[in-house]
């Protein structure tokens, strides 16, 4: 099993699938989990249909070959898709008009002008290549500085980020390795690092998620509990010595003699500490904080 890195990666893969699939399960209403889902399901289908081609056809039948490269192509793009909208990359300042057109003419001086000069259209196929590739690093460099510059950043994992920027650059690698015909395992095994990748990081993301949601919740806990302490309560220093006499039993002139007030300026402070604490009167007061000193 170990001469076979693409099986070992399969294998690897499945065991996280299980996981993946919990996890979407667990909330199946958010689109977040269904992205992920959906794309590692694409995996699990790709290395399945490949298995399955590498056990009744051999490598150079033109079957395995035709869906090899269209699987292939269907997962670089499927991924791409899921960085682009996990990413929140179109709430960057980035024309992907211009981009895309810029791409275009210059994959297409680049292939014509190789043809036309040298005569062959083999460079030419070498630049159809590299472009795609140094392209891809340098959005991925030009994306995460936009990111530095940009609110965006705090609903990523810095992980996750990483992740899915190698991810894509060796998704974007594929071509170099058909054209230099590095294809049967490595290649396979390529494509299925993109997803070990991507997991590591998304498992990272969804320990932040997790980490964020705890303590939102708390907040809203502490914010929402209902207030059963004197210190919850915005009262003057002398209510608060007032409140404590009342809770440990004391009467109204008593408090007055120990203060060195009148019992009308305690009878003040008292109605304060009921109307603050919507108490009705004396007795509730002392019920509902008995247990506080």
């Amino acid at each position: 099993m170990f001469k076979n890195p693409s099986l070992v990666i399969a294998i690897a893969q499945f065991v996280v699938f299980v996981p993946i699939l919990c996890n979407f399960l667990l909330r199946v209403q958010e689109k977040s989990r269904l992205r992920f889902f959906i794309l590692a399901t694409f995996y699990f289908v790709f290395n399945l249909l490949n298995l399955f081609l590498s056990k009744f056809y051999s490598v150079e039948h033109w079957l395995t070959k035709v869906i090899t490269h269209l699987s292939g192509f269907f997962i670089a793009i499927s991924l791409l898709l899921y960085i682009i909208k996990e990413f929140k990359i179109f709430e960057i300042i980035l024309n992907f008009k211009n981009v895309f057109w810029v791409g275009i003419t210059v994959i297409s001086v680049g292939f014509l002008t190789s043809v036309f000069l040298i005569g062959t259209s083999e460079i030419a196929r070498f630049t159809l290549i590299v472009i795609p590739i140094i392209s891809t690093i340098l959005m991925s460099v030009y994306i995460h500085i936009q990111y530095k510059k940009t609110i965006v950043t705090k609903h990523l994992n810095s992980i996750f980020l990483f992740s899915g920027y190698f991810a894509l650059i060796l998704m974007t690698s594929l071509p170099l390795l058909f054209y230099f015909k590095i294809v049967n395992e490595f290649v396979f095994s390529v494509i299925n690092m993109t997803f070990i990748l991507l997991s590591v990081g998304y498992f990272f993301q969804l320990l932040m998620v997790s980490n964020n949601q705890h303590e939102a919740l708390k907040n809203i806990d502490l914010n929402n509990r209902p207030k059963t302490k004197l210190e919850d309560f915005d009262f003057t220093p002398r209510e608060i010595e007032t409140a404590i006499l009342l809770l440990k039993g004391k009467s109204f002139d008593q408090i007055a003699d120990e203060c060195f007030i009148s019992a009308g300026t305690v009878y003040k402070h008292a109605s304060n500490l009921y109307k603050k604490t919507g108490c009705k009167d004396h007795k509730e007061f002392r019920r509902k904080f008995r247990n506080t000193i």
